[in-house]
């Protein structure tokens, strides 16, 4: 007998039999014999007949075991388990993890002619074997899963392309933030380039104050608005100044227009005999005679 030593990782890639179909290959076995054998590369690594072992240990009997002489494991592997009855969701990722396995997939996507076991045209296991690949790429941890029909394909699937969409979103968002980033900084450069006072005001700033040139743009215009700010208020006090004075001018016109009257009503008074002139005075408080008196005399001197 041909010691069996292991099974290959590419035939474990595929889902063995539940109990109830094992008991029933058993019972094919015991009644019909073994009619295919285990095959078994030259080291005696199983490439095929796990199910088949099991029921001839279940048996107690040795299995018949066939040799593998070829140079592609992976491919007899899965050139084996084509029509087996597993559900084609099931089986399309058991096939894609043994592609994987043979480095058949690079960059997401399968080298060509991997993916094409003869049933592409009538049901799409192309197609099938590119989604499974996508879960592979994006959800590795659900592969199993879907081998053991724990979840469907189609469900792997559109959870594998919802993240691999949000990925390149993400990604193409990345790419535009920094097309911008540099679209900036290429304004920003052009704005010095342009301005000799902006170009001059940056010369004069010590080496690496900025670590861009939007950086420094962006502190020259608030350095420009502070300064035109100033600016403003410069002119702004400024003219309330010459306001000020302008009211402060037509207040003192406005009462010299009010004195001249009073110097004409002085005049006349003192041409009046004193009584009169006594008599005119008495009507006003002594502080305001006084005043009166004081300027009287300074205007007549």
């Amino acid at each position: 007998m041909t010691q069996i030593n292991g099974v290959s990782e590419h035939a474990n890639f595929y889902p063995m039999l539940g109990e109830e179909a094992l008991a029933e290959l058993a019972a094919d076995i015991q009644a019909n014999g073994q009619r295919d054998p285990i095959t078994v590369n030259k080291d005696g690594v199983l490439l095929d007949g796990r199910n088949r072992l099991a029921a001839c240990k279940k048996l107690g009997i040795e299995p018949l075991v066939a040799v593998y002489e070829g140079d592609d494991e992976g491919a007899f592997v899965r050139s084996s388990n084509e029509r087996r009855h597993q559900p084609t969701g099931s089986r399309a990722m058991s096939t894609a993890l043994s592609l994987a396995k043979d480095g058949k997939r690079k960059n997401g996507r399968w080298k060509r002619g991997s993916v094409d076991n003869g049933e592409s045209a009538t049901t799409g296991w192309a197609h099938r074997i590119k989604e499974a690949g996508l879960v592979l790429d994006e959800m590795p941890e659900l592969a199993n899963q879907v081998v053991s029909s724990a979840i469907t394909l189609d469900d792997a699937y559109k959870q594998a392309k919802a993240k691999r969409d949000t990925r390149e979103a993400e990604e193409r968002a990345r790419i535009e933030e920094a097309r911008d980033e540099q679209a900036r900084e290429d304004k920003a450069g052009r704005y010095f380039d342009n301005h000799p006072e902006a170009q001059a005001w940056l010369d004069s700033k010590p080496q690496g104050t900025f670590e861009t040139m939007r950086g420094a743009y962006a502190a020259y215009l608030e350095h420009d608005r502070e300064a035109r700010r100033a600016e403003q208020q410069k002119r702004e006090a400024e003219r309330r100044e010459k306001q000020d004075l302008e009211d402060r001018r037509k207040r003192i016109a406005a009462r010299l227009s009010q004195l001249a009257p009073a110097i004409r009503e002085l005049r006349t008074l003192k041409q009046q005999p004193p009584a009169e002139r006594e008599a005119v005075l008495s009507y006003m408080s002594d502080f305001v005679r006084v005043e009166f008196e004081e300027i009287e005399e300074e205007i007549t001197c």
